[in-house]
């Protein structure tokens, strides 16, 4: 789709007139849709996932909108969660620094130190756990990321056959 070729808006009356005035608003709402999808989709790409949201529209072109922006959320989710997951890592270090310096202050407070070191294994084991668990849920969220982009890309396909047609058929008229 090449939509530099502008449709002017016909000012009669006649079927002619009013297809062409239709062709003229389908060439607009495919511009816009196609904008608002390059914005959004182009700002991912760079990793700015602060666009905001395609706007609705009427019908199919609406589950596209949908698709793109909820791309854009479940990205922005995920990265919030491998930021969380990466803090409890480095929480989970430090708790292993203090407890190595605690098991160097002596013979004395060695069996304290010692109870402390089981208890912060156990924590870190808990997160590890965690952590395993939100892996399993990126994994599903990037499987449905990855079905919601092959379905937008197949719906993008279907646009580009519409927008042939429309195209063709203004040629033939």
């Amino acid at each position: 789709g090449d939509f530099s070729k502008k449709i002017d808006k016909a000012k009669g009356k006649d079927e002619l007139a009013d297809l062409q005035n239709a062709t003229y608003t389908l060439q607009n709402t495919f511009t816009e849709i196609i904008r608002e999808e390059k914005r959004v989709l182009g700002a991912i790409v760079n990793y700015d996932l602060s666009q905001p949201d395609m706007k609705h529209y009427d019908g199919e072109y609406d589950e596209l909108a949908r698709a793109v922006n909820t791309i854009r959320h479940m990205l922005a989710e995920l990265i919030a969660q491998v930021q969380e997951a990466s803090s409890q890592v480095g929480i989970g270090s430090k708790e292993i620094a203090n407890a190595t310096e605690n098991l160097s202050l002596g013979t004395l407070t060695q069996a304290n130190s010692i109870q402390q070191v089981a208890d912060d294994i156990r924590n870190i084991n808990e997160r590890i756990q965690k952590n395993s668990e939100n892996e399993e849920t990126v994994k599903e969220k990037l499987n449905n990321l990855e079905n919601l982009i092959n379905r937008g890309n197949k719906e993008m396909t279907d646009l580009v056959e519409v927008v042939k047609s429309v195209n063709e058929m203004s040629a033939d008229i």
